[in-house]
């Protein structure tokens, strides 16, 4: 009997997790307003379609744009804003770097969102 009792509530337990991260939901003004920004930053559908996950996840997080092209580089999950940062800037910029042959001051990328507060434009 208590092992059908523990089948049960775990999946209520589990959807209720799920829906505690999910920001989108808890505060939609919010997220209409961060997605409206996006659009005008994140040029690609992909990136668009990526922002939700990003918008959602927990801990540390940043969006780096290319300057010069449409490429983006999310992070997630990080300990901290540093090393969220380090991570977004060197994906975009690896990117870059399959079309360029190095990273200049106009080939480079510059971080638009950290932790879901728009920092450019």
């Amino acid at each position: 009997m208590k092992k059908n009792i523990c089948l049960l509530l775990a999946p209520i337990i589990l959807a209720g997790c799920s829906s505690f991260y999910d920001l989108s939901e808890r505060n939609p003004t919010e997220y209409a307003e961060s997605f409206k920004k996006a659009e005008s930053i994140l040029k690609r559908n992909r990136a668009l379609e990526n922002f939700k996950k990003y918008y959602n996840s927990a801990n540390h997080k940043a969006i780096a744009v290319s300057k010069v092209s449409s490429h983006v580089g999310f992070s997630k999950d990080f300990s901290n804003e540093k090393l969220a940062i380090e991570d977004a800037l060197g994906r975009c910029n690896n990117y870059l770097l399959k079309k360029h042959k190095e990273i200049t001051s106009e080939v480079t990328c510059e971080i638009v969102n950290v932790d879901n507060k728009w920092i450019t434009k």
